[in-house]
C-alpha cells in the first residue's frame, strides 16, 4: 500500500522539506525546543477527558448507591457537607459531587488554555482566555446572587 503525500515531505531526494518561515519551519523549531506544535490543544483535550471521566465515575457511584437496600448505605441529614456526604456514602452526595465536577470542567478548561498559551508566550490568546474565565465567573456568581442554583 502506497504512502499518502504530505505537504511536508520533500519533492526531491536531499532537499528540505520546509519553507523558510512556513508552517513546516515552526514545526521543526517546536521540535528543536522539545516543544509540542499542539500543546494548549492537548492540554485543553485532557482536561475536558478527565473532568468528564470524573463526572461520570462520580455520578455512577452515587447511582449504584442508590440502587442499594436503604440499609446498605448512609444517608446524610439535610444540610451537611458534601464531604461527609461522600464519606457517609450518601447517593445524593455523590451525584451532586457528580454533577459539580462536571459543571466546573469547562471554567477547568478556559484556565488550563490560558496557562497553556502563557507557556508558549501567547499573550493576547492567553488574555483572551482570561477574560472569558472572568465572564463565566461573573455569570455563575449573578445566578447564584440571584438565588438560581448552578
Amino acid at each position: 500500500m502506497k504512502k499518502a503525500w504530505t505537504p511536508l515531505e520533500s519533492a526531491a531526494p536531499g532537499t528540505s522539506s520546509v519553507a523558510p518561515g512556513g508552517d513546516g519551519a515552526i514545526r521543526e523549531n517546536l521540535k528543536e525546543e522539545g516543544l509540542s506544535a499542539l500543546q494548549p490543544e492537548e492540554a485543553v483535550a485532557r482536561t475536558l477527558v478527565v473532568g468528564t471521566s470524573l463526572s461520570a465515575a462520580l455520578l455512577v457511584v452515587g447511582l449504584v448507591l442508590s440502587w442499594l437496600p436503604a440499609g446498605r448505605h448512609g444517608q446524610a441529614a439535610a444540610g451537611v457537607g458534601l464531604l461527609r456526604g461522600l464519606l457517609a456514602l450518601d447517593p445524593g452526595a455523590w451525584m451532586r459531587a457528580g454533577l459539580g465536577v462536571l459543571v466546573s470542567t469547562p471554567l477547568a478548561r478556559v484556565l488550563v488554555a490560558a496557562m497553556a498559551y502563557l507557556r508558549r508566550g501567547e499573550r493576547a490568546l492567553a488574555v483572551v482566555s482570561l477574560a472569558v474565565l472572568g465572564l463565566l465567573l461573573l455569570g455563575a456568581g449573578l445566578g447564584v446572587a440571584h438565588g438560581k442554583a448552578l
